[in-house]
This record gives structure tokens, C-alpha cells and sequence, in this order.
């Protein structure tokens, strides 16, 4: 071998020895790279973890340390605001049926006082009619201050009803005799000031704004002419 390939031979071998050094010094390099990679991903994951965890278990400590308060609405809430009595007690029909004691004008419900009062009297009444019901329909309410008063309703000596009143009338059949029914309000209890009552009868077309005492009565005679 000459000289010339000798030399030809050798810087062969140095390309190749050069070359192979270059490709394992870039998979040296891209293992590291993908070593470190996995290593930042991993504690990547680590984190997220422990961070998402850290947040369940405080809002679970706070929903057991600190529950939620229910709201209670404020004195100036519309919850309360609807508690205030706005009815309005100065009108002339009402007017007329304190001085006289009954209305046919004033609608099934009214009220005359904002509370309890003595000014109406205990009052019974007498009153004819002419028509052929067997039947007619009663409301009954109370058109002063609610306390907790009771009254029993009897027609000819029969109970029909034992109430007690609100300002949300109630209402019920009666029969009528055909010459006489007597109608009968008995105080049963008396919740304070006074048991207050009004009683409308759909064939007569008034309502009548009475009071009664406890253990006392009140007659509404009904005449068929």
C-alpha cells in the first residue's frame, strides 16, 4: 500500500470515528432532553395533583366550620312590609254600617275596626221575606282585630258550624223552613275585647256586623211570608 492510501485510509477512519462521535453526543443530547421532559411533566402532574387536593379539602373544612346562615328578611323586607294593615277603615259605606249595624252594600269580608272594639251592640233580628229556598248560602268572618274568638252557628236548635274567626270568611249551607228558621250565633270563646263576628246570608243580600258575649247568643229570625 502506498504512501497515499495510507493517508486516504486513515482520515476514513477519522470521518467515520468523527461521525459516529456526532451521532452519539445528539442521542446523548436528545435522551437528556426527553430525560428532563419526562421529569418537569411528572412533577408537573405531582403538583397539579396536590394543588387540586389542597382545594377540595379546604372547601370541604369551610362547608363543616362555617355552615351557611339561613336569611332571616329585615324589618324593612317586603316580607314584613306585607304585615302592616293597610286596609282602609274611613270610608262611608263603613261608616254607615257602624251607625246602623249591617250593610248591603259593603262586599262579603269587610272589616269596620282595625281591632277589637265595644262600640258595635249585641243586637238580634227579626226579618221577613218573600221566596220558595229551601237552601241559602252563610259567610262568616270577624271584622275586628283576629285574637283567637270562636262562635257556634245553630239553625232551629242544630249545630252547624263551630268556627273559628278570621278575616277570611267562611262560608255554608243553611236550610229554611218554610214558615220560621231561627238562626243562632253562640260565643264559645272569647280571645279578648270581645267576641266580634259579621254574618251575611245570601238570600237576604246584608251583612250584619254583631257582637256576642261568652255563653251568650244572638238570634237572626227568619219569617217566610
Amino acid at each position: 500500500m502506498t504512501e497515499f492510501n495510507k493517508r486516504l485510509v486513515q482520515a476514513s477512519r477519522q470521518k467515520i470515528e468523527k461521525t459516529f462521535d456526532s451521532t452519539l453526543l445528539m442521542g446523548n443530547f436528545r435522551n437528556s432532553y426527553e430525560d428532563v421532559f419526562v421529569d418537569r411533566y411528572q412533577n408537573f402532574r405531582s403538583n397539579t395533583f396536590f394543588i387540586v387536593w389542597v382545594v377540595s379539602i379546604s372547601f370541604i373544612l369551610y362547608g363543616i366550620f362555617f355552615p351557611k346562615i339561613p336569611h332571616h328578611p329585615s324589618p324593612t323586607t317586603p316580607a314584613s312590609v306585607a304585615m302592616v294593615d293597610t286596609y282602609d277603615y274611613s270610608t262611608s259605606l263603613i261608616k254607615e254600617a257602624i251607625r246602623e249595624g249591617f250593610s248591603e252594600e259593603l262586599a262579603i269580608g269587610a272589616r269596620l275596626f282595625p281591632e277589637d272594639t265595644n262600640q258595635m251592640k249585641d243586637l238580634d233580628y227579626t226579618l221577613t221575606y218573600i221566596g220558595d229556598e229551601t237552601l241559602t248560602k252563610v259567610w262568616l268572618w270577624d271584622y275586628a282585630g283576629v285574637d283567637g274568638d270562636v262562635v257556634l252557628v245553630k239553625v232551629n236548635g242544630v249545630e252547624f258550624a263551630r268556627h273559628t274567626l278570621t278575616h277570611d270568611p267562611i262560608s255554608f249551607e243553611i236550610p229554611l223552613d218554610e214558615v220560621e228558621t231561627l238562626v243562632e250565633v253562640v260565643g264559645i270563646t272569647d280571645g279578648g275585647g270581645g267576641i266580634t263576628y259579621a254574618i251575611y246570608f245570601d238570600f237576604d243580600g246584608a251583612s250584619y256586623f254583631n257582637r256576642v258575649q261568652k255563653g251568650s247568643n244572638n238570634h237572626y229570625t227568619f219569617i217566610r211570608e
